[in-house]
């Protein structure tokens, strides 16, 4: 596929390049590091990454229709949405799931009430940028506001803290990187001024109602637990701090090399699962809580600095490429929505759909053309 995108088109796929480079050091390290002790697990969940990751960058790179890509892209999320809305209307038991001390959680049509944040946040990033710069019929506009109304309904109902923190991270790092880009900052005054009223109306709002605005807000992230504190580090601690700690442990008895790419924090031997063939393990679950800890910890000082060197030259291309803020905004924000759940390297459901992401920024790059939502 590659040898035909470079015969087709005469050009380097520059992500697909970085993304090789990253998996070639990666691998390297995991293969000659003498103290690893699950190097099959490793390299066969390594292998995985860079085949999947490049099977979308190359994929999406070969598509010449933006419209059909992003109809197909938004279409995905408008099912999910609609199945969620369903569900809470009229099945609201079974799309809600009960965890510690008899918390309801909504998880709607997904597997997880945390997997509603993860999955709707970039739909409702193109969604806003519908609804503040979109200039198609007027009745539009309402449908880009209702669905964007909708998503965040979801995702208050699910208590996914961590995606809506992710979210302001990346709104935070956007804003930053795009006060270096005169077309940006353009894009943003534009929005400002188009929309005044918009943003006038929510802060009014906000003033009038602050009182319960603030219960809201204390409710969303305490998640009704019993803990007396509002604190957001205080419930960050108590919810993930045992976590960091062991992958911090981990981190400090091998601080260079890490304990190897996709390693548990502890490993179960029963949550193993072999070929019953050659007997290589097929899969191997890893759930770690924070993203920066888990890197380190399976990274070490030099893998980390590999990663941190590889996200910065895939940066560099989308922001040389990428005019428009809520644009970079989604290529951001599947880091950040990583931060608390750290599926960023794992292709399962959430990492290879959040990389589906990765690859319709790369093509909005490279073909350097807008988009045009539709309903579909």
């Amino acid at each position: 596929m590659f040898l035909k995108y470079r015969k087709k088109t005469n050009n380097r796929n520059l992500l697909f390049i970085y993304i090789s480079y990253f998996f070639f050091f990666i691998l390297i390290i995991n293969l000659l590091h003498p103290s690893y002790s699950f190097k099959s697990i490793s390299i066969l969940k390594l292998i995985l990454f860079y085949s999947t990751t490049s099977l979308i960058i190359l994929a999406f790179s070969m598509i010449d229709n933006t419209k059909k890509i992003t109809s197909w892209m938004m279409s995905m999320g408008f099912v999910g949405i609609f199945h969620s809305v369903i569900i809470l209307i009229f099945f609201n038991q079974s799309g809600t799931m009960i965890v510690n001390q008899g918390r309801e959680l909504f998880r709607g049509a997904f597997s997880h009430a945390n997997s509603i944040g993860i999955i709707l946040v970039p739909f409702l990033i193109l969604y806003l940028h519908g609804l503040f710069l979109h200039r198609g019929r007027k009745y539009e506009k309402y449908y880009y506001t209702f669905i964007a109304f909708i998503c965040l309904i979801l995702i208050y109902l699910s208590k996914a803290r961590g995606s809506i923190i992710g979210f302001f991270i990346a709104i935070l790092i956007t804003t930053i990187v795009s006060l270096f880009s005169k077309n940006m900052k353009k894009e943003v005054k534009f929005i400002i001024k188009d929309n005044y009223s918009i943003f006038f109306f929510l802060i009014i709002l906000i003033l009038i109602s602050a009182s319960t605005f603030n219960s809201i807000i204390s409710e969303f992230i305490l998640k009704g637990t019993e803990l007396s504190s509002s604190n957001l580090s205080d419930v960050f601690l108590a919810s993930r701090g045992a976590f960091m700690l062991i992958s911090f442990q981990n981190f400090i008895s091998n601080p260079l090399f890490g304990i190897g790419f996709g390693v548990p924090s502890i490993f179960e031997y029963s949550l193993i699962s072999y070929d019953p063939i050659f007997n290589l393990p097929i899969s191997a679950p890893v759930e770690k809580a924070f993203f920066f800890t888990a890197i380190i910890e399976e990274f070490g000082i030099v893998g980390t600095l590999i990663f941190l060197i590889f996200y910065f030259k895939m940066t560099l291309i989308f922001f040389r490429k990428i005019n428009s803020y809520f644009f970079l905004l989604l290529y951001f924000s599947i880091l950040t929505l990583s931060i608390f759940e750290f599926y960023f390297f794992s292709m399962g459901t959430l990492g290879s759909f959040n990389w589906l992401w990765i690859g319709f920024i790369y093509h909005l790059a490279i073909k350097n053309k807008p988009i045009e939502l539709k309903k579909d």
